[in-house]
């Protein structure tokens, strides 16, 4: 049953606004982590049509536990249906701030509360944990989505760990969602309603480890047991700058011995995070697999919830590779899941280079790494994640469609998105949901809309440019073929006056070049060899003395009309004119 709710609704034990009762589909997806919405499409003018607003909240069967509310973020009116796309209830907390806060060593239950409670206004958000794990951590300005499950270094995921679990005001973490059924798949390239995507470059059978100062082991290598199952041993380097020998600071292993064995016992739970099997993702669709003759084989799936375990099969190399479910689409119209998404997130070499203290080192400024001798670490690890997120610009998340490049941790929550998918480059700044507009086609031709700043060489236009159209920056003139010149956008450099439209120039920017009197509207004309000039637009004259041969006609002689007013000497044919002969004309 889905339910509509008004948009300020907080208890969902009744029917609301009543039942979206002539709903053509709706379709809960969640991920691990992740996204949790609905998507819904109901006809124009069904019942409670007009009611599928924004802000209004719909509470839907999510395929366990309780209904879920979800609030609805974007309304795509067609011509005869609506598409509505609603996120649960607990993005709201997108909207709340954290400005500051410094939890130190305590537990998840105490910090997701200490989190919630930190917030900028008050809500109805309240936190569980079963996390005894003590860290600590410096969150500023994130919003409390952000601090909870950001990828951020010191968001709650990364430094306590967990799996949240949402349950319309509740909010759960979790050491870890699901359990390990034994349920096996066997890997096969055709088999309609599973689809298998294997990777064997994260794949190490023999490991390198590297501590602190790129400290080796005696014996250098340590092998899989898995080593024999390829063609020769893929050879991969980890590096752990946490494993080092204790300093001044009494941080870290008294003796080489102790030093070698945490590295070789860390190299051992790679193993077993299965650092030696390939990478496999799943996607069973059980609409497609219900009509195939191994549906009955695989049946067992659809009793599958998100973060539980099982295994893919693969008979080439004859090892089993751990799955769990990360993403789940269920039904609400048909009441079951219809597709799973299963793969496994390795604690491999790629997290420990991505997550590694040396290795973010490297991309920030230099004053930042000198600091850390001057400050505290959780100091310089905040610098160091302001640092490396403003490097990356944004927030990349992928799904079979689309790459997306946002602003947000969450594609929910994030409101200016670059997708990259089979239509080329493409940019909303309203959402996920669009509309979108075409940065890049396919074909490689770009929109010039977006084209905003920076230099183009204007031998690539083969038009010819419409000055019309310039607004600033460096002009070539002889590249000019259609449009005005506004003068009033001229800074510095050479111009032909032949080519100035309208607007003003300032004279005293003009070293070099002849003037063409006719097309000076105003402005302050100087002779930068003496103290002469001439204000255009008052047609006053200022001096301190005029030699007559710097003022010379090409063709006649200079008339003047009106008095002129004098308030230094004049000279005619190096002789003082006095006052006598001046009145005298």
């Amino acid at each position: 049953m889905i339910t509509l709710h008004d948009s300020r609704t907080k208890n969902f034990n009744n029917n609301g606004l009543g039942i979206l009762r002539d709903c053509l589909s709706a379709k809960v997806c969640e991920v691990l982590n992740g996204e949790f919405n609905i998507n819904i499409t109901y006809p124009v003018g069904g019942y409670l049509y007009s009611d599928l607003v924004e802000d209004n909240i719909i509470v839907s069967d999510v395929g366990y536990g309780k209904r879920q509310a979800f609030r609805i973020k974007n309304v795509n009116k067609r011509l005869d249906n609506i598409e509505v796309y609603a996120t649960h209830l607990f993005y709201d907390l997108n909207d709340n701030l954290i400005e500051d806060i410094y939890p130190q060593s305590q537990t998840g239950e105490a910090v997701i509360n200490y989190i919630l409670s930190h917030a900028q206004y008050k809500h109805d958000f309240i936190g569980h944990s079963n996390i005894t794990k003590t860290s600590t951590s410096r969150i500023i300005r994130k919003n409390v989505v952000e601090a909870l499950i950001g990828e951020e270094n010191n968001s709650f995921i990364n430094r306590w760990g967990g799996e949240i679990i949402r349950d319309n005001y509740d909010i759960t973490m979790v050491n870890k969602r699901g359990v390990a059924n034994g349920m096996q798949i066997r890997y096969a390239k055709n088999l309609t309603g599973i689809e298998f995507q294997i990777d064997r470059t994260t794949v190490g059978t023999r490991i390198m480890p590297k501590a602190f100062d790129g400290q080796l082991l005696p014996e250098k290598y340590i092998d899989s047991p898995n080593i024999d199952l390829y063609p020769h041993p893929i050879i991969k380097i980890i590096e752990y700058s946490d494993i080092k020998l204790a300093g001044e600071d009494g941080e870290g292993y008294a003796t080489t011995t102790e030093l070698y064995q945490a590295m070789r016992d860390r190299v051992q739970e790679e193993f077993k995070n299965e650092i030696d099997k390939p990478t496999i993702t799943t996607t069973v669709n059980f609409i497609e697999l219900a009509n195939t003759k191994e549906y009955q084989e695989y049946k067992e799936l659809e009793k599958l919830n998100i973060g539980d375990y099982t295994t893919v099969y693969v008979p080439h190399l004859n090892i089993d590779v751990t799955q769990r479910v990360y993403k789940t689409t269920f039904d609400a119209l048909l009441g079951r899941f219809t597709e799973f998404e299963m793969g496994y997130v390795k604690s491999n070499y790629i997290t420990q280079i991505i997550k590694s203290e040396a290795n973010m080192n490297d991309v920030v400024l230099p004053s930042i790494v000198e600091q850390a001798a001057k400050s505290s670490t959780e100091q310089v690890n905040q610098q160091i994640e302001e640092q490396v997120n403003a490097a990356l610009a944004g927030y990349v998340y992928k799904t079979k469609e689309a790459l997306y490049v946002m602003d947000s941790s969450s594609l929910n929550g994030a409101r200016k998105i670059y997708r990259w998918s089979k239509l080329g480059l493409t940019y909303s700044d309203k959402g996920m949901n669009g509309p979108y507009e075409v940065v890049m086609s396919q074909e490689g031709e770009i929109n010039a809309d977006f084209i905003k700043t920076g230099t183009i060489d204007p031998k690539l236009i083969g038009a010819g440019i419409n000055a019309s159209l310039i607004t600033e920056g460096i002009i070539n003139a002889d590249l000019i073929t259609d449009g005005e010149i506004n003068a009033d956008l001229i800074k510095k450099g050479e111009i032909n006056a032949d080519l100035i439209k309208k607007g003003s120039i300032d004279a005293s920017l003009i070293t070099t070049g002849l003037l063409r009197a006719d097309v000076i509207a105003r402005g302050i004309l100087k002779d930068t060899r003496s103290t002469f000039s001439i204000d255009l637009e008052t047609g006053k004259i200022t001096f301190d003395k005029i030699s007559l041969n710097r003022l010379a006609a090409v063709n006649g002689t200079i008339e003047i009309e009106g008095d002129i007013n004098v308030t230094g000497d004049i000279y005619a044919k190096g002789k003082k004119i006095n006052e006598e002969e001046i009145s005298n004309g």
